[in-house]
């Protein structure tokens, strides 16, 4: 039996879910051509690596402030892949003969794995016939952290909820 302020904590409740699930899907979302390749030896190749094309180029926009100007900048990914439930974004390089070393990871790509949120890199050569596959596991443990204290934080909720309602 409903008690007196109970319908106002269910609909309290279901609003924090909503925007709280609303706020997650925003934050996934990157913006991306809607356009997934379906030929061409970028493709190929990737196919053949094993690779699933998630999505064609996708571009995110950041904004950067530089003392008192601010200035738009967009980072952009030639596509995303994923392999073994894992998400990757894709570069091509643009001029050969560059090796792909730890300092050129730090400088070049980095950046970009962060802001679309991909667990690594796949870098193809400027000719489309090789792949170098990079892995970052940055936020692995930082994610299971957060999963953590979501679940136990949910968890105090509906039992405080339970102990004020009976």
């Amino acid at each position: 039996m409903l008690e007196r302020g109970d319908g106002f904590v269910y609909v309290l409740i279901v609003l924090l879910l909503v925007a709280w699930a609303w706020y997650f899907a925003k934050r996934r979302r990157g913006l991306s051509s809607g356009t997934i390749p379906t030929s061409g030896k970028l493709v190929e190749l990737l196919k053949e690596e094993g690779y699933d094309i998630v999505s064609g180029k996708a571009k995110i926009p950041v904004k950067v402030d530089i003392g008192d100007r601010e200035t738009d900048v967009i980072m952009s990914v030639d596509c995303i892949v994923r392999q073994n439930g894992r998400k990757y974004v894709v570069k091509v390089e643009r001029e050969e003969g560059e090796a792909v070393t730890v300092k050129r990871v730090r400088e070049r790509f980095l950046a970009v794995c962060l802001a679309f949120q991909a667990d690594g890199i796949v870098v193809v050569s400027a000719d489309k016939t090789r792949i170098k596959h990079v892995d970052i596991d940055l936020r692995s443990s930082f994610k299971m952290h957060r999963l953590r204290w979501g679940v136990v934080s949910f968890l105090l909720g509906v039992g405080l909820t339970f102990f004020w309602l009976y």
